[in-house]
């Protein structure tokens, strides 16, 4: 993963991502633009660019159903780190 986008001003951070994701028979490696913007206390998360390990778009629908499945996990786990974090001031 490379930050690409860290404007503190803006509260935006951009990146490019892989993670790998299990479907079918096997493991396959999925890319991805993760973008995370934050405003009055608010996040908006978006993954964007989906693609496969070479970064051409994916098309097989049950790899990009299970991926979006991955980056909706991911977001959660963003989502219960920065509750959990808010209460401790040291973040």
């Amino acid at each position: 993963s490379v930050i690409e986008v860290k404007d503190e001003d803006r509260g935006k951070i951009v990146g490019k991502g892989y993670s790998e994701v299990m479907h079918t028979l096997g493991v396959y490696g999925v890319t991805y633009t993760l973008t995370i913007d934050v405003q009055d206390n608010r996040v908006r998360i978006k993954f964007e660019n989906i693609g496969d390990y070479n970064y051409r778009a994916l098309t097989n629908v049950g790899l990009l159903t299970k991926s979006k499945e991955e980056f909706n996990a991911m977001a959660k786990n963003l989502e219960a780190y920065i509750k959990n974090s808010s209460q401790d001031d040291k973040w």
